[in-house]
């Protein structure tokens, strides 16, 4: 295991968000937890073999006692493939945030421009969150393959323009 913190964790909800990417939010109930926007983190499955994944938090910072997770399919790696067939009430452990990838709290009142593309955006969705976009210029250039790829458009399109590599809109 990591020298990181372990939690034990519940998953208490799936939602399927895109026809790849499934979101889980984690029920790990402790005051303790921390990390920051933009972190990613160690879950640990109960399955044999390969049993650690590391997944983007895609929560806000002023959630309290859960974390949210974005999780694109994949044939090859065992802790994702868990996760896609999972269900409310399975347990799990996870970590509290690492990396040195994440949104300053010095910067949370600032302008700011986020670019992403298809997946890669959970790490923004922590930061975006985590905002309060009232006390800052937020801008948010978003891509994927095509629409039907794209995670939280309605939450984001205030902010965001968006763009496809395949299946271009013509308002895009």
């Amino acid at each position: 295991m990591t020298s990181a913190r372990t939690f034990p964790a519940e998953i208490t909800d799936i939602n399927q968000e895109t026809d790849k990417i499934k979101t889980f939010r984690l029920y790990h109930g402790n005051e303790d937890y921390t990390f920051s926007p933009g972190q990613w983190i160690d879950l640990y499955a109960p399955i044999e073999g390969k049993n650690i994944g590391g997944y983007t938090i895609t929560s806000s910072i002023k959630d309290k006692g859960y974390i949210e997770l974005a999780v694109r399919e994949s044939a090859n790696h065992p802790v994702t493939q868990f996760l896609h067939r999972a269900c409310v009430g399975q347990k799990v452990i996870i970590t509290e945030g690492q990396g040195k990838f994440f949104l300053p709290r010095e910067l949370h009142s600032s302008a700011l421009t986020f670019i992403a593309g298809g997946i890669g955006v959970t790490p923004l969705l922590s930061m975006f969150r985590s905002l309060d976009q009232s006390k800052c210029q937020l801008k948010f250039f978003y891509s994927a393959s095509n629409e039907k790829d794209l995670l939280y458009p309605q939450e984001l399109a205030p902010f965001a323009i968006f763009t496809t590599t395949k299946g271009k809109k013509e308002l895009w």
